[in-house]
């Protein structure tokens, strides 16, 4: 009977529904490369053509490069962890990108959600102003 109650609360509870990574994790994948545009799709749409010529850099002093081979732009990076909605049990790890948007680079300035992250592959999403993902890979090791 109790192994039966454990069994039914544990599958009735809601399971974790994005990854959350540690700091440790996220410092060593962003700070230990130079990263591109490997895929940017807009509400199904695959925009990467515009978007392949930049590269990106995370400092560990939370600065993020972006070039594109003529000009180099800066910008500020940081990590933090947001609960899901109410009914949601889910905490989102999310990268923030803040890069000047005179520069017309809008569209990387996002508080993204981390979905998933490898050695040398990141993978965001966000959903603020349509459905927009994006991955970035590792081009070179630093």
């Amino acid at each position: 009977m109790i192994v039966l109650l454990i069994g039914v609360i544990h599958f009735s509870c809601k399971q974790n529904e994005n990854p959350v990574f540690t700091s440790h994790e996220i410092n060593e994948s962003f700070n230990s490369g130079i990263w591109k545009i490997s895929s940017y799709i807009v509400d199904n749409a695959e925009q990467k053509a515009q978007f392949e010529r930049y590269h990106f850099s995370f400092s560990n002093q939370n600065i993020v490069t972006v070039a594109d081979g003529k000009q180099t732009y800066k910008g500020k990076w940081s990590v933090t962890k947001v609960d899901g909605d109410d009914d949601s049990l889910s905490t989102d790890t999310n990268l923030v990108l803040i890069i000047n948007p005179a520069w017309g680079l809008s569209a990387f300035s996002k508080d993204w959600t981390i979905n998933d992250i490898s050695e040398d592959r990141l993978v965001l999403e966000n959903n603020d102003d349509g459905a927009t993902s994006m991955i970035l890979t590792k081009v070179q090791q630093l």
